[in-house]
């Protein structure tokens, strides 16, 4: 049986140049068939050296100032970055749509999804003082579907969701999470350290 991630092992920090090779090989390696499977359209996506430019920019730029304001974090399970967390349609003070890419298929059922997403929710809402997060997550991804059911995040209805990348729209399930609700999530992870603690009885 493969034990669950612990909380302590997942990290959610800021994306960093190291991170390039991975994140890029993930838009662009033949292989990886989940890009298809979520109606990404790979003529569509940014050429390798150009996405490696663009993002080298925003972090060198990044660097330069006195509090991040990335908003492309990286996911890292004992040290070793797995995936990323990234926000579209950002409006400080406002909302923010929140997604997520794993490249490590390896590493998947852990548990990593659902710490990082709430590590990353907090990120979020202080760094851009956000008052809610959507999710438009497609309705056939039932791993990103299921964390969101774990961590008790009600489902709003449903909805489309339409990027340049994209072959066309693609079905989602709409999920929200507002500022007050972080508490909780952060209670979550709080309890799950709790029980994964030496010793624990349960």
């Amino acid at each position: 049986m493969t034990r669950a991630a612990s909380v302590d092992d997942v990290e959610v920090r800021d994306f960093r140049l190291c991170d390039l090779d991975a994140y890029v090989a993930y838009w662009h390696d033949p292989a990886n068939a989940a890009l298809e499977a979520l109606g990404v359209d790979r003529a569509k996506v940014y050429p390798a050296r150009k996405m490696r430019e663009m993002l080298t920019m925003v972090v060198e730029r990044n660097e330069a100032l006195e509090t991040s304001q990335l908003s492309i974090l990286s996911i890292a399970y004992r040290g070793a970055t797995v995936g990323v967390h990234e926000l579209t349609g950002l409006e400080r003070n406002g909302s923010a749509v929140m997604h997520a890419h794993v490249w490590a298929t390896e590493l998947r059922g852990l548990g990593i999804g659902m710490i990082s997403y709430v590590k990353a929710m907090q990120v979020y809402f202080e760094r851009f003082s956000l008052r809610e997060i959507r999710f438009e997550t497609p309705t056939v991804n039932a791993g990103a579907n299921r964390i969101k059911e774990k961590l008790g995040i009600a489902r709003r209805g449903t909805g489309t969701f339409d990027l340049p990348i994209l072959k066309a729209p693609v079905v989602t399930d709409t999920y929200v999470v507002e500022r007050a609700d972080l508490p909780r999530l952060l209670g979550i992870l709080a309890a799950l350290r709790a029980e994964q603690r030496p010793g624990s009885s349960t």
